[in-house]
């Protein structure tokens, strides 16, 4: 029986020091709202006091500039532990992590692309050299700015740095941020990481340098916007000319996912018909590819018989 009281006393003593620890937490993230019933916070248990506090870290922002590194740690701890748009599939090994297929025709996407006060900024501005959309038989989903090594690379939305790492897939140096409107952006090809993952960023913050690490002919920033792992041409959120934000509410529709589809990819595919000659080497070595991505693509059996007409599928 004494056990039992004692063993009852040591969790009341564990709960009573857990809600003092939330009270803590909640009360340095709110010092500045008057948004959190603290109260509230006590009654509803750690749970709930999570998703509390990821809501208040939301609010909070508005002032993301002025957060001190101690503050926007806690922020972020709460932000993955109870906020759904972080928590959910939550890939820091992965550059892309999609959630479900393609959007489909059956409803719109209403995006907010910015938060209160926050701001917008382009990776870095620069020449644009190659934009959204099919080249050289595969789907180029970003665009592509000409810089010089070492020129700064700033997070365009406030948000959560989810993947910071070198990616072998040609990306190189590479960082993808999930921001509070449901966007990630992406930077390839950096020379310098300056975040890690699970930094809580705000916009125009420098994250890295850029380079010309991973498949890259030249220093430039590869820039991608994406939806639930799903790229769409970033043109739908800024201009061209200015890179500033054309509106401050997106709707994205199924068709601006065209390039994710089975459809989008295929036609994006070349068509080279044989002629009379010609060998893989010299076919692949025109498209820029390998004779052994053209081998796999078309199922060849026998590669080193190809009959003159016949149709070839180059994807680079």
């Amino acid at each position: 029986m004494s056990r039992n009281i004692k063993s009852v006393g040591v969790c009341i003593k564990f709960i009573v020091l857990q809600i003092v620890f939330f009270h803590a937490s909640a009360q340095k993230i709110s010092n500045n709202l008057d948004t959190v019933d603290m109260n509230l916070v006590i009654q509803t248990g750690s749970d709930s006091v999570h998703f509390i506090l990821a809501k208040t870290a939301r609010l909070q922002m508005n002032d993301c500039g002025k957060m001190n590194l101690g503050l926007r740690k806690q922020i972020a701890y709460y932000l993955l532990e109870s906020d759904s748009l972080f928590s959910r599939n939550w890939e820091t090994e992965k550059v892309h992590a999609r959630i479900g297929a393609v959007p489909s025709d059956s409803h719109n996407i209403p995006i907010i692309l910015r938060m209160g006060e926050e701001e917008f900024h382009y990776g870095c501005p620069g020449e644009l050299y190659w934009g959204y959309g099919p080249r050289w038989g595969r789907i180029h989903r970003g665009l592509d700015t000409k810089l010089d090594i070492g020129d700064s690379i700033v997070a365009s939305f406030n948000g959560v740095v989810r993947f910071s790492s070198y990616d072998d897939g040609g990306y190189g140096k590479c960082v993808v941020i999930r921001h509070f409107n449901g966007l990630e952006t992406l930077y390839a090809h950096l020379s310098k990481l300056m975040v890690s993952s699970g930094d809580l960023v705000c916009s125009g913050e420098v994250i890295g340098l850029a380079g010309v690490t991973g498949r890259s002919n030249g220093p430039h920033l590869h820039f991608e916007t994406r939806y639930n792992g799903y790229s769409f041409n970033p043109f739908l959120c800024f201009t061209e000319d200015s890179f500033k934000l054309k509106c401050d509410t997106l709707v994205l529709k199924s068709q601006d996912f065209y390039y994710e589809t089975e459809q989008g990819i295929e036609s994006a595919i070349t068509k080279h018909k044989v002629k009379t000659g010609e060998t893989l080497t010299a076919i692949a070595k025109k498209y820029h590819t390998s004779v052994k991505k053209i081998v796999a693509i078309n199922r060849l059996k026998n590669p080193n018989n190809l009959r003159v007409g016949q149709t070839l599928r180059i994807k680079k």
